[in-house]
């Protein structure tokens, strides 16, 4: 599982922000999984993810090993 700072557009056309969304990237379709759990816990239930990119945070993590 890597860390991800995604953008979620929602319903009503705004967009909300969300910085270190634990997730994997799917190989085969590359979408972005989010636990369920997660999403109803940051209230995103309706809304889409238009942007997720891997956080420097895990790529520095992965360099020091």
């Amino acid at each position: 599982m890597s860390i991800y700072d995604t953008t979620f557009r929602m319903p009503d056309g705004s967009e909300l922000l969300c910085f270190a969304v634990p997730g994997s990237l799917c190989s085969t379709c590359s979408q972005l999984f989010v636990e369920p759990d997660l999403i109803d816990a940051l209230d995103l239930g309706e809304g889409r993810c238009i942007f997720a990119i891997e956080s420097d945070t895990t790529l520095g993590e992965r360099a020091s090993s």
